[in-house]
């Protein structure tokens, strides 16, 4: 059964018990460590990326380290963040003309 058809199986019962909870928990972290993986190796230090803050504001910046459950960047407003790979977009290099 895979991860997400056993986390299905078990909300549709509706009440857990405690293993079923554990259960659920390890499930998802499963799937979030997957994904969180396989996101993080689309970057390289290097790359330009871009981001919206929960404000709305959209940052670019460049990749200066990939950390094991974040990627560093540094804006190009001299600002720092450390951002969850699945938030980050590459910016396409624009061709030289």
């Amino acid at each position: 059964m895979s991860t997400s058809e056993t986390i299905i199986d078990l909300l549709n019962r509706g009440s857990f018990d405690i293993n079923e909870i554990r259960s659920i928990s390890q499930a998802l972290n499963k799937a979030h460590n997957r994904t969180s993986l396989a996101a993080r190796g689309e970057f390289r230090v290097g790359d330009d990326v871009i981001f919206t803050r929960q404000n709305g504001v959209v940052l670019t910046g460049k990749v200066v380290r990939i950390n094991r459950k974040s990627i560093t960047v540094d804006t190009d407003n001299g600002e720092k963040w450390r951002v969850g790979p699945s938030l980050l977009s590459k910016v396409e290099a624009k061709d030289a003309a």
